[in-house]
């Protein structure tokens, strides 16, 4: 039997490569919402721990519909907050991380 060549790329990489984007847009995002009153270092911990609560416990899907969703919300952060808050695995991450701007 013999076995393909290493180099022939799985099918799943293209996924991951979008996976792997939409998790570094998510970190993006949230450290270009930095309110003045908080550190620098502070808002990186934040965000970091929010996109690794969503790259662990989100597939692929789950990612892009929360996308596409929050693409209807255009410039209006309340209504992007309401669409981000209605999905209970991201009202969990908030839970989670938050904590973190103020200790």
């Amino acid at each position: 039997i013999r076995r393909p060549p290493r180099s022939t790329p799985k099918p799943s990489s293209a996924a991951s490569d979008v996976y792997k984007r939409q998790i570094m847009e998510i970190l993006n995002g949230c450290m270009s919402e930095q309110p003045p009153n908080i550190s620098t270092g502070k808002m990186l911990e934040y965000c970091a721990c929010y996109a690794n609560q969503i790259s662990m416990g989100m597939d692929l899907e789950e990612v892009m519909l929360l996308g596409m969703d929050l693409l209807t919300a255009g410039d209006d952060k309340e209504k992007a907050a309401q669409i981000g808050l209605a999905n209970e695995k991201i009202k969990k991450y908030l839970s989670i991380c938050l904590p973190r701007l103020y200790q």
